[in-house]
């Protein structure tokens, strides 16, 4: 049992005598520090041990000679000294009849070196003129430790119920000392791994990622604090995306003793913003304009093809409303059906006429959808915008195209009975006229049944030219002579009131179009010209070289790049409105008053054209005046020499024909007027008929003439049954009207006879005298 200290001051001043209140008071407070239960020690104000009992060397592991007269800091940690003297200041300045403090939470440090939590009541004792400090000292080790336990234990229940890891590993990352059971869940591998392994949940990490990760979390080889995204493929093979962030547990001494961090499964997250960030790539690649708005229709979005097809820029648009495309060409009506339409929920679908930021207007097909809240308001309008300005270029150019060819089919059929109609009033017309006397009065009346048959000729075959389905026999022209030769007819046509000029070209290309078709183009525009002119003016005739490139031809597919010839017709007169342009090449339509036009002059121009290969533009202004340029590919060809014309006594002959026409008067005509001219004529209604008469008859044959369009077996199909019988069979064919059995596209090549109806006797014999001269090929 140990002696009981006296309470003895280091003082010097407490050697002196005291009075008997000082002495009585020492003793007590040497009494009372010595029963109290806690470490007491108690300080001079100079933070120097004077007193302590023998519960301060039971805590601290000290003798009392080891700590009377050193500083109290001596049972503090060293990183703690520092602070401790102004702490103690603060106290020993304190009000001398007040508690300085109750229940300070520090660290107090053994002999030995070890550290243990204290709580420390801080109380002065007045001492005459000076004071000493009393400092109880509470080891709180168990409570602290019991603290700890419970903190860790609801750290534990939220760790452990969360969709979350959270990890703690030590500075070196040689130990994993916690990661929660949300690892298992996420990585699909056991928690257990990183305690053997700490680095075992970086194996998981995509290849992809690996690289990355590591730059961004261990640039050094050291964890530095980091905060990162990445993906990690389970043991199951599904991908996941995991978002980390790690930083440094720092102790008292301020190292970084420990390494923290938690980690979290993104991938439903990720996934969500992938497919956002992919709607958003669609919406903004889409070849449609889409435009997002507020209930009110303010536009809040736009994407790319909004800006394309309208010319307004994202920052323009935003904030305004649709009428900023607004053209002015709907009515109120429209508007108000539109409104009621999706304030009621409901989808709109029409097609709008806008007007674009530069001006110009294009149509485009809209389709409104709202959008509804949970709560079934509607909050936003979504706009999908077509722009359907060449589609209805388009579909406009094929309804008058499918005009065209179904008027054409029309034209081709009534042309072809019509045709052998006029071959027999023409014919017989003309053997009438040869067997009347000069002076018989009849002569006269047979004539105009003849000149009427004419014009009815005339008539068919501008039907058959604006369809395409005129039989054409291109030649190689040169352009400039073809106009030379043409200019002074067209002086007579047009008047003396309008002023002709022609500037040509002369390196221009040559051209390879109908000689007779080429003088019908430039006759039809001209009297259009002369019409547009009621009081004169100026007609110019102007030839050029063009070289037509991809932009010029986008527009128009049925051309090709490279040089053409151009022939432009251009004159001073009336013009004409965008209306009439948008009609011009109609069949039958005509601004002219009844009985001045047929309507079919620039029909005509325009089927002639096309089928030569070519193409036609027009510019016209109201009041300034037209010009139709003509483009012809350009060739380098031999021009065309036409052949001298037969006399009229060779056109007879003595060969044997086989005439086949369906048309019972066209064939007696015909048979009759080859007969007269000493020719033996077999007649056949069809091809049947034909190789029956061949067959049975032991007739033979020194040329077969054919109508092209028969019942049953055409002309194309009888001349090669024959041919491959009768080698040296020589073939005429006949028709109103193009047929691509023997013609191809209305073009006639050189190695195939052929006759267009309505024909004359005279031009029978002479082309029939000439297909039977025609040498042998080969």
């Amino acid at each position: 049992m140990s002696k009981k200290p006296k309470l003895e001051s280091q003082d010097p001043e407490a050697s002196r005598p005291s009075p008997p209140f000082h002495r009585e008071t020492v003793e007590l407070l040497a009494s009372l520090v010595e029963s109290a239960p806690d470490a007491m020690v108690v300080m001079n104000q100079k933070g120097e041990i004077v007193r302590i009992n023998t519960r301060t060397e039971e805590l601290f592991g000290y003798t009392r000679e080891e700590l009377l007269g050193r500083p109290v800091e001596v049972l503090m940690p060293e990183r703690l000294r520092a602070k401790h003297p102004a702490l103690r200041d603060a106290y020993l300045a304190a009000p001398k009849t007040r508690p300085l403090n109750s229940g300070l939470d520090l660290l107090g440090r053994r002999k030995d070196g070890t550290e243990f939590p204290v709580e420390i009541s801080l109380s002065p004792i007045p001492l005459g003129e000076g004071m000493l400090v009393s400092s109880s000292i509470r080891d709180v080790s168990g409570r602290k430790w019991t603290e700890v336990r419970e903190s860790e234990a609801k750290f534990r229940s939220i760790a452990e119920n969360i969709n979350k890891v959270f990890f703690l590993v030590d500075a070196k990352l040689s130990k994993t000392l916690y990661v929660s059971p949300a690892y298992e869940r996420i990585w699909g591998r056991p928690c257990q791994e990183l305690y053997a392994h700490p680095m075992a949940w970086a194996e998981a990490i995509h290849p992809d990622d690996r690289e990355r990760i590591k730059h961004d979390t261990m640039p050094q080889g050291v964890l530095v604090p980091f905060e990162v995204e990445y993906r990690i493929l389970t043991p199951a093979g599904a991908t996941r995306w995991i978002r980390a962030r790690g930083f440094p547990v720092l102790d008292e001494a301020g190292a970084a003793s420990r390494f923290a961090g938690i980690a979290e499964d993104i991938t439903e997250s990720e996934n969500a913003k992938n497919k956002l960030r992919l709607q958003a790539t669609a919406l903004e690649s889409v070849a449609n304009g889409i435009v997002i708005t507020d209930k009110k229709g303010a536009i809040l979005w736009v994407n790319s093809a909004f800006v394309s097809m309208t010319g307004y820029s994202f920052e323009e648009a935003v904030g305004k409303t649709p009428r900023l495309l607004k053209s002015g060409q709907h009515g109120i009506e429209f508007y108000r059906e539109l409104w009621s339409t999706i304030l009621s929920g409901k989808v709109w679908r029409g097609t709008f006429v806008n007007r674009r930021k530069n001006g110009t207007l294009y149509s485009d097909e809209h389709t409104i959808t709202p959008v509804l809240s949970d709560a079934g308001e509607i909050t936003h309008f979504i706009t999908i915008m077509n722009d359907v300005t060449e589609r209805q270029r388009l579909e406009e150019q094929l309804h008058r195209a499918q005009k065209m060819e179904a008027i054409g089919q029309l034209a081709g059929g009534v042309a072809h009975d019509f045709n052998n109609l006029l071959t027999i009033i023409n014919g017989y017309s003309e053997i009438v006229l040869t067997k009347i006397p000069p002076a018989d009065p009849l002569r006269k009346s047979v004539r105009a049944i003849g000149e009427a048959g004419t014009r009815a000729a005339a008539l068919t075959r501008q039907l058959l030219a604006f369809s395409r389905q005129a039989v054409i026999e291109p030649k190689v022209l040169d352009l400039n002579a073809a106009v030379k030769e043409t200019e002074k007819m067209l002086r007579r046509l047009i008047g003396e009131d309008v002023i002709l000029t022609t500037v040509l070209d002369a390196k221009i290309g040559r051209v390879k179009v109908d000689p007779g078709q080429l003088s019908q183009v430039l006759m039809n525009l001209a009297v259009n010209a002369r019409d547009a002119m009621p009081k004169g003016g100026k007609l110019t005739i102007e030839t050029a070289k063009a070289e037509l490139d991809a932009n010029y031809l986008q527009a128009r597919p049925n051309l090709h790049a490279g040089i053409y010839t151009m022939l432009a017709v251009s004159d001073s007169g009336s013009g004409m409105s965008k209306e009439v342009r948008a009609r011009l090449f109609e069949p039958f339509f005509t601004t002219k008053a009844m009985g001045k036009g047929t309507g079919l002059g620039l029909a005509v121009v325009h089927g002639i054209i096309v089928q030569s290969g070519g193409h036609i533009e027009v510019y016209s202004e109201s009041g300034i005046g037209t010009t139709f340029k003509i483009y012809l590919p350009s060739l380098d060809e031999p021009v065309y020499v036409p052949e001298r014309a037969e006399d009229a006594h060779a056109l007879s002959g003595t060969e044997t024909i086989l005439f086949v026409e369906d048309e019972d008067g066209v064939r007696t005509l015909s048979a009759l007027s080859l007969e007269s001219a000493g020719y033996t004529v077999l007649q056949a209604r069809d091809g049947e008929e034909a190789l029956r008469l061949l067959d049975c008859g032991g007739a033979q044959a020194d040329l077969l003439a054919t109508d092209v369009v028969m019942p049953g077996m055409n002309g194309r199909e009888l001349a090669d049954v024959l041919h491959a019988r009768f080698p040296k069979l020589k073939v005429l064919f006949m028709s109103g009207y193009t047929d691509d059995a023997v013609v191809r596209h209305g073009i006639l090549h050189a190695e195939v006879a052929f006759l267009q109806k309505p024909y004359t006797p005279r031009t029978l014999l002479a082309k029939v005298r000439q297909v039977l001269d025609q040498k042998e090929s080969g």
